[in-house]
Parts: C-alpha cells; sequence; structure tokens
C-alpha cells in the first residue's frame, strides 16, 4: 500500500469508516501473523494474539494524533 493510501485509510478509520479497518486487515494480516509466529511459536496462539491486535487497533486508532505514525510502524514490519 503507498503511504499516501495508507495515511488517508488510517485516517478513515478514524473517522469510524469500517472498510477501512477491512483494508488495513487484508493488508497487514500475513506479515502480522508471520510476526506472532515468530513470537509465541503456534500457530494457533499467533492468529489469536492476531486478532486480538487488530481488535485493539481498532478500539484505539481513534487515539492516534498522527496517521503517519502508524505507516511508520507497518514499514518496519515488512523490513524484517
Amino acid at each position: 500500500m503507498e503511504p499516501k493510501q495508507q495515511i488517508d485509510t488510517v485516517s478513515n478509520l478514524q473517522l469510524g469508516d469500517i472498510e477501512a479497518f477491512d483494508i488495513l486487515v487484508n493488508t497487514y494480516r500475513e506479515q502480522a501473523q508471520v510476526w506472532a509466529i515468530r513470537i509465541v511459536r503456534d500457530s494457533y496462539l499467533a492468529e489469536d494474539v492476531v486478532q486480538e491486535s487488530f481488535f485493539q487497533m481498532k478500539e484505539k486508532i481513534s487515539n492516534l494524533k498522527d496517521p503517519n505514525k502508524f505507516c511508520e510502524c507497518s514499514d518496519k514490519w515488512y523490513a524484517e
């Protein structure tokens, strides 16, 4: 996802756009799953961790003052 599109999607989610949430989940689920498996070393538990992480993101995204910070974090996922 291009940085501008990513910022727009995060901003839209902050405004309550559920489709934006689906876009972010579909974009980052696989990479988040890889990270979770590396940490917990169990694919079923990793799936739960990822699901809970996205739930927490949705609940707390309105607290994010700068949508660009979300992008900076997600870029690090792909750099590893």
